[in-house]
């Protein structure tokens, strides 16, 4: 598929719940990440419900229904516009070039010039020795393979391979670096959503960073009673010190809060969040399965995470 082609390909749906659901007064959302353009929300839906079944099972919770639970779909949507992007100068893909290679064309295409800062704080939290030769090419020093190092040494110390992690800071770097991406994500999140009643969002990956500004832009008549952070970049200063409420916070409306991340997963390198300025909120490190460090139904399959949202739905709490 050519970029032209992947731009014309139509936005999917998000998926509402049934009306009946938690008695029409308690919504669950689910809030995915990014690389989902090619897959279907319904089938979305049913994995994430699935792994939060296991938790729950384990837990000594009810199961619930996928069909009872909200599932706002922007894959498609950011896909387009990344691809529109990449189409300046030649759709990026594995065929083409390596991992690092791909990461030095994110940098020189990001709107604020702040991939390549992501990057190396990913790394540095990882553990990344700053002293050495290489430590002295500093940002944009336009080096071949300067980005090599960093990538290589989150890759060695995680369950993801650099081509995820390379493109996931792009994606990443790219809503909050461009008002209107941020704004067409935001957009597509809000047309599936509930308008009034208790919130319990659950949210993976880069939706945990869209979740933060969209938990600004809630209605009046939403409660957020429970957020669900997994796999989360939060904890890193150049993703939460671009946030729509700038820099560590707890979300003002929001009762309760579980921050559940996996030591291999890359992804989640900001973890713990350790600021004070994240407020009370309680965090799980979890041992997810390998190579599926960062997969959304390996999180909700932990008791710990899956029975915070199962209380809540069975008014426990």
């Amino acid at each position: 598929m050519t970029a032209r082609e992947a731009r014309a390909v139509p936005p999917k749906g998000g998926l509402p719940a049934r009306g009946t659901a938690f008695g029409g007064r308690r919504h669950v959302v689910f809030l995915h990440g990014r690389d989902q353009q090619s897959k279907e929300p319904v089938d979305l839906r049913r994995k994430w419900a699935a792994g939060l079944n296991r938790g729950l099972t384990l837990a000594a919770l009810a199961p619930v229904d996928p069909e009872d639970m909200w599932f706002p779909f922007y894959g498609t949507r950011l896909h387009n516009l990344v691809s529109g992007r990449e189409s300046t100068t030649g759709a990026i893909g594995l065929d083409q070039m390596s991992a690092a290679a791909a990461a030095e064309a994110f940098a020189a295409e990001s709107p604020t010039g702040s991939y390549e800062q992501l990057l190396y704080e990913a790394a540095t939290r990882a553990g990344m020795p700053q002293d050495g030769p290489a430590a002295t090419e500093g940002f944009g020093a336009g080096l071949v393979g300067a980005l090599h190092r960093p990538l290589s040494w989150l890759a060695a110390r995680s369950d993801l391979d650099e081509w995820t992690i390379a493109t996931f800071l792009r994606d990443v770097d790219l809503y909050l670096a461009d008002a209107a991406v941020r704004q067409a994500v935001l957009d597509s999140v809000l047309e599936t959503m509930p308008t009034e009643g208790e919130l319990v969002l659950v949210t993976h990956s880069l939706g945990t960073v869209v979740g933060m500004d969209l938990l600004t832009r809630l209605p009046d008549g939403l409660d957020p009673v429970l957020l669900v952070t997994a796999g989360s970049p939060l904890g890193m200063d150049g993703v939460n010190g671009r946030l729509l409420a700038r820099g560590p916070h707890r979300p003002p409306r929001v009762r309760e809060w579980v921050n559940v991340w996996c030591p291999t997963d890359a992804v989640a390198i900001g973890c713990p969040l350790a600021d004070e300025r994240w407020g009370k909120l309680t965090q799980l490190a979890v041992a997810n399965g390998r190579d599926r460090a960062h997969d959304i139904d390996e999180y909700l399959a932990h008791p710990g995470a899956a029975g915070a949202i199962g209380s809540v739905l069975a008014g426990r709490v």
